[in-house]
């Protein structure tokens, strides 16, 4: 049987306006080429962010140490 994991953020210090500051914005823009419409408030983005209502956006170091994690043989 797989693994769930359930992701829970930091607790964000000014409430659901932080929460766009660190996540960015993409659930009221549609989707183009079927790309998520991420607006960001600054140059940052957390290795793994939630922008959206169902999005998660991750960077491509991160997604890369995922799958190298994933597919190393096991010790």
């Amino acid at each position: 049987m797989g693994k769930f994991y359930i992701l829970d953020g930091p607790k964000s210090p000014w409430g659901d306006y932080s929460d766009i500051l660190i996540q960015g914005m993409s659930a009221h823009s549609s989707r183009k080429d079927g790309l998520i419409q991420l607006e960001r408030t600054g140059p940052h983005v957390p290795p793994i962010s939630f922008p959206g209502l169902s999005d998660i956006v991750i960077t491509d170091p991160f997604r890369r140490r995922v799958l190298l994690a994933t597919t190393a043989p096991a010790c």
